[in-house]
């Protein structure tokens, strides 16, 4: 491997990308921008990919610790890397500890995607003993973070807003060098589509309805609640024939996604709109339904920077989404009527009612115009050259 990539008399640099399987955008940004790096002359790109953390609290924790870094151990005997990419402070305290002791040149990058554990909140309904597992777990966290970032070389942020949440967190940071990486999205895995009926029938959508879709995580600080409650106000008003809301979400495997989700299936059924939503988990092709809606909207209270919106706009779809984390940076390059400034209900219902009435050289117009931004600005080659001019600076 090492031959295959060396070119014109350079030394190739080696990297190794170490993540958690199942993490949804995390996951995702990581292992896009990985095989940009695998495209690259004079790279050699390795992996260790994590299994996915579902069990919290400080006995948990400190197990999974122990389980990735025997993984980590196992993956690395024996090897020489250049550069350690990593989202999981675990990854991070694994090379300093064992890159001491290896006496191992490795610089660390943190890519930050969002915060997992760290300031995880505390359940007020849990018994004493829990409650106060996890508040021990979460210092711990928060402690372990702080003496593994000590340690890094490079912080990658995904918007200008993390990199102000992140030295507002750690202000030691300000030490190191943090750069601005946009995350991206793939033109070829999300496109317009020219028929779309076929979609229909696999959702079993009525042709000519009105589709407004979430896609992400089943969490409740996505403002899925506010969303229904909306969505309610607008079925029962009978503006429109036919229309549905597409709850696409992840694959789940938390507890208290379970949770939530029988919330929403209570909401519905107490609303009676059970039959216009669709509930759709882990869907193997986001771009049907990217196609297949009028509008995709993200009414969350918290966020760094989803996909969903590089995503819905290179598949041709609108979408409108909360002031939040760096939301705010892509959409008023494209037209800041898509920035939500309020969630509730009422709010919500002004806003979709507007987008589904636009006409189509109206809809065109803002859809060519994001398109055009993502192209330009959030591919994940260009996140890749971002990081990679960084490292080899």
């Amino acid at each position: 491997m090492l031959q295959n990539k060396q070119k014109n008399g350079h030394k190739p640099i080696n990297i190794l990308f170490s993540y958690e399987k199942g993490r949804g955008g995390e996951t995702i940004t990581i292992e896009n921008v990985l095989q940009e790096f695998n495209k690259k002359e004079n790279l050699v790109v390795e992996r260790i990919i994590y299994p996915t953390q579902i069990h919290f609290g400080l006995i948990n924790n400190t197990l999974y610790i122990i389980k990735t870094l025997l993984i980590y151990l196992s993956n690395t005997y024996n090897k020489h890397y250049d550069w350690n990419i990593t989202p999981t402070y675990t990854s991070i305290l694994f090379f300093n500890l064992i890159g001491k002791i290896r006496r191992s040149k490795c610089k660390i990058a943190w890519y930050y995607q969002g915060n997992r554990l760290l300031f995880e909140s505390i359940n007020p309904n849990q018994n004493i003993i829990r409650h106060l597992s996890q508040y021990i777990a979460n210092k711990t966290t928060k402690y372990l973070h702080s003496i593994a970032l000590k340690n890094v070389s490079l912080i990658i942020a995904p918007s200008k807003y993390s990199k102000r949440f992140i030295l507002s967190k750690f202000p030691f940071s300000r030490k190191v060098k943090i750069i601005v990486a946009y995350n991206g999205v793939c033109i070829d895995k999300y496109h317009p589509l020219a028929n779309k009926s076929k979609i229909n029938i696999k959702l079993n959508i009525a042709k000519n309805s009105k589709v407004i879709s979430y896609i992400g995580r089943l969490d409740p600080t996505k403002g899925i609640i506010n969303l229904i409650n909306a969505f309610n106000l607008i079925v029962h008003a009978n503006k429109y024939q036919n229309i549905y809301l597409i709850i696409s979400y992840n694959r789940i495997i938390f507890q208290e996604e379970i949770v939530f989700l029988k919330i929403i299936i209570r909401l519905l059924s107490k609303y009676h709109i059970t039959d216009k939503v669709k509930l759709i988990e882990n869907y193997s092709n986001l771009n049907d339904i990217y196609n297949i809606s009028d509008l995709v909207i993200l009414p969350t209270q918290a966020d760094n920077f989803p996909l969903v919106i590089p995503e819905a706009f290179a598949s041709g779809t609108v979408v409108i989404a909360s002031d939040i984390g760096g939301i705010k940076e892509i959409l008023e390059k494209i037209d800041e009527r898509l920035i939500l400034l309020d969630i509730i209900p009422s709010n919500l219902v002004i806003k979709i009612d507007y987008f589904l009435n636009l006409s189509e050289p109206q809809l065109r117009k803002i859809i060519g115009k994001g398109l055009n931004v993502i192209k330009e600005h959030y591919t994940w080659k260009r996140t890749a050259n971002t990081i990679l001019d960084n490292l080899n600076s």
